[in-house]
């Protein structure tokens, strides 16, 4: 069976690289022509300029109908392009479109440097006289740059958070954060195992913006440090199951299908919620430790944000 692969339909539109010796850096690297047969004197194709009305020959072209089956993305040619452009779209014989491919290669190489230097200037000078407005950011930045402008490195412990201009802040988010852990029945304080190392506990910072870049409140977490978790005695099972994607649309599909109402919740402190099964020893909070009672720990009833099973007893 002879190959049809490089059979086309006359006059479908076809796209020709070009070379970068030909563009500038930002110009279009390919460009739409009209496919009106091939040449007789090389595998090549022979594409109609239609402003010009001259033929281009070139071996390296992407068409409509190729295009077209197997799917609609832009040209992507390479730089093995031949070119003879010529001023009559009648049939030529060989000795004039050698002369005039001739002709275009010498009339590239003598006048390229002068006319690319000449375009180059005068396409310089009318970028500087457009851009009126040189420097100045969009309105769109504007807010990013006042977050990026005003923010403040959120203290890493609680030693810098107690140290800082901002202290209070941070010493009244951190009292919110306890007083919501024991509301939530988080832990016991109980003496100390012998035979357990406690797992140990960091203050977590945060400083909330609004899209403004101004701050909108102090956020202290109090987490556990998961990898001090000793596997078998700590924790066992880790792995949450998380619904596809796929599945999540299936059944926003079938709501809209059946008229169904959809509603979305957001459980706040979600992890905070979950019941342990094993017995954890904590250290109590730094800067919260019950006086008289520093030497004991806390037994945690339910989950903590920073264990590796949170997200599993959730």
């Amino acid at each position: 069976v002879p190959d049809v692969g490089n059979l086309h339909v006359f006059g479908c539109t076809a796209y020709v690289h070009i070379p970068a010796e030909k563009r500038r850096k930002l110009d279009e690297k390919a460009e739409k022509l009209i496919f009106v047969g091939y040449s007789e004197e090389s595998k090549a194709f022979r594409l109609l300029h239609k402003d010009t009305n001259t033929i281009t020959i070139s071996r390296d072209v992407i068409f409509s109908d190729v295009i077209n089956k197997s799917a609609p993305s832009k040209p992507d040619v390479h730089d093995a392009v031949i070119f003879a452009p010529v001023k009559d779209i009648g049939e030529p014989n060989e000795e004039s479109v050698k002369e005039e491919y001739e002709s275009a290669e010498e009339g590239d190489d003598a006048g390229s440097t002068s006319q690319d230097l000449e375009d180059q200037t005068q396409y310089s000078m009318r970028r500087q006289s457009e851009r009126i407005n040189k420097g100045v950011p969009p309105d769109r930045y504007v807010a990013t740059l006042k977050i990026v402008t005003n923010t403040e490195e959120e203290p890493r412990d609680r030693k810098e958070a107690i140290s800082r201009l901002d202290k209070n802040n941070w010493k009244e988010a951190m009292d919110e954060e306890i007083d919501s852990l024991l509301k939530n029945d988080t832990w016991e304080i109980v003496p100390a195992p012998q035979d357990r190392k406690p797992v140990s506990c960091k203050w977590v910072y945060k400083i909330k913006r609004n899209a403004e870049g101004k701050i909108e409140r102090y956020k202290a977490r109090l987490v556990a440090r998961g990898f001090s978790q000793k596997y078998g005695t700590d924790y066992d099972e880790v792995f949450a199951p998380v619904v596809r994607q796929t599945t999540f649309r299936t059944l926003l599909t079938i709501a809209g299908k059946e008229s169904m109402i959809v509603k979305h919740y957001d459980a706040k402190t979600a992890f905070l919620n979950g019941q342990l099964k094993e017995t954890i020893y904590m250290t109590q909070p730094e800067g919260y430790e019950i006086p008289g009672k520093e030497n004991m720990v806390c037994r945690l009833k339910k989950s903590l944000y920073g264990l590796r099973q949170a997200a599993k007893v959730w």
